[in-house]
């Protein structure tokens, strides 16, 4: 009865959705994709034609579709007359029928082109829940506007390092930056109008409307200090009892002794050394390389935007004896840098700002990179991990690699995984869990903004604790 109910309510919002196309400039070869029924769904592509009918050139500025929909779309300019694709994945766990709209938005008209997708799945692939979107068309980048953001003191005009940037478009995080020590951080956004908040330790929030078009390049925030309560003086009465002076004694006398060479303890005021949350003392040296998923589907928003969230988070308290390797994942892995510092805060941060998805997923090979970095920069006495970040399950086994014996060769050289899952199928965090399990490391999931500044500095701290 509620595949039935979820039919018909389907049906009417695709009758109501799809109302003749009155745009000026452009034609469409379809307002719709029908699917079809499909009794084992492998995550088919579908295709819409656009032509441009105007007179001057067209862009495709951006695609507003439902979450499980991934897409693809021309990223130059359709000149007058041109005929350019636009291919639909749908991506879901849920059988029934569906019929979900999409709206495409183009230089040329001031109002949105509305799609349909539909179809109907009885049953699905063994593939289909874990494969991640791959275009039929070579990838390209989307039409994007280079952006630079600079924060500054309010009252100084000084850069504000370490601020926190968060984009956001409908209530859903869209992408998260921080900035370096000249208060800066670059990035690449599509066109269109977005929110944003800017945090920094010691200072006001501020958030705003962003608009990114063609034009300005830099985007100033200038924040104000929080106010701090003024001290309270204890009142000096006018007066003061007479004090008499005590006669005074003869000193004594204080045997020499010869004091023992202390340990070191200068990393009790060096705040690259130590600091409240990896206390030197408390915590050992860590030697992470993470190993992050960069294939299509971490593009949504409850996926890429939170896992560089906490990053972010944990560069900020990264100290001078702590080092970090960056290894990504998608068609193919790359290495994208090695045993950097922890106190080298602006690489580090500047590396997780650049981090993108695009490709379909291959992790095992990633996986063997990623341990033979951190054969390579082995703390003794440390926390040697490769902390593994995705949003699938993760296949252990390649044609030439054996995941599952080179985990477990790893622990033995004291070289734990961990695991940080920001998905929704139960199948792949079932997977991602054993995986952690067999890697002797923690395993850890993203759910929501709130939570993930927190997520991966516990994880740390877990596995870095002084016995």
């Amino acid at each position: 009865m509620a595949v039935k109910n979820r039919a018909a309510a389907a049906a009417l919002l695709l009758l109501s959705f799809t109302a003749p196309l009155r745009a000026q400039n452009i034609k469409l070869s379809s307002q719709e994709i029908d699917y079809g029924k499909h009794i084992a769904w492998d995550n088919p592509a579908g295709f819409i034609e656009i032509q441009n009918t105007g007179s001057r050139s067209m862009a495709v500025l951006r695609v507003d579709a439902p979450r499980g929909i991934w897409y693809d779309y021309p990223k130059t300019y359709i000149e007058p007359g041109r005929t350019a694709e636009i291919t639909f994945i749908y991506y879901t766990e849920e059988a029934g029928s569906f019929a979900l709209p999409v709206k495409i938005y183009v230089s040329l008209e001031p109002e949105p082109i509305q799609v349909m997708l539909k179809g109907n799945i009885r049953g699905f692939a063994s593939n289909a829940l874990t494969a991640c979107p791959v275009w039929q068309k070579p990838e390209s980048k989307p039409l994007e506007f280079d952006r630079s953001f600079l924060v500054l003191d309010d009252e100084t005009g000084k850069p504000i390092s370490m601020s926190l940037i968060t984009i956001y478009q409908r209530g859903e995080l869209l992408g998260v930056l921080k900035t370096g020590r000249n208060g800066t951080a670059q990035t690449s956004i599509p066109g269109g109008m977005y929110g944003s908040r800017v945090e920094a330790q010691g200072y006001i929030p501020v958030d705003s409307a962003l608009s990114f078009r063609a034009g300005t390049q830099e985007i100033i925030y200038r924040l104000r200090k929080e106010t701090l309560p003024e001290p309270i003086l204890a009142e000096v009465p006018d007066t003061l009892p007479r004090q008499v002076p005590e006669t005074p004694r003869k000193p004594e006398q204080v045997p020499v002794t010869v004091q023992p060479i202390s340990a070191d303890t200068s990393w009790k005021t060096d705040p690259l050394a130590s600091n409240d949350v990896l206390p030197f003392n408390e915590y050992k040296s860590n030697n992470i390389v993470f190993l992050l998923d960069v294939s299509s589907s971490m593009n949504g928003p409850a996926r890429m935007p939170l896992l560089k969230l906490a990053l972010l988070e944990l560069a900020g308290v990264l100290r001078r004896s702590d080092r970090v390797s960056f290894v990504t994942f998608s068609t193919q892995s790359k290495v994208v840098a090695s045993n950097i510092t922890g106190s080298d805060r602006d690489t580090v941060v500047s590396i997780i700002n650049a981090i993108r998805g695009s490709g379909s997923t291959n992790g095992v090979k990633g996986l063997q990179t990623a341990y033979e970095l951190a054969r390579k920069n082995f703390i003794p006495d440390g926390n040697n991990t490769v902390l593994l970040a995705t949003d699938g399950i993760f296949k252990m086994v390649d044609s030439d690699i054996n995941g599952q014996k080179l985990v477990k060769d790893m622990q033995q050289e004291g070289i734990t995984l961990s695991v940080m899952a920001l998905g929704t199928s139960m199948d792949a965090l079932k997977n991602l869990e054993a995986i952690a399990v067999e890697g002797g490391g923690t395993f850890t999931r993203i759910r929501d903004p709130a939570q993930a500044p927190q997520v991966l500095i516990q994880s740390v701290q877990q596995q870095s604790r002084r016995k």
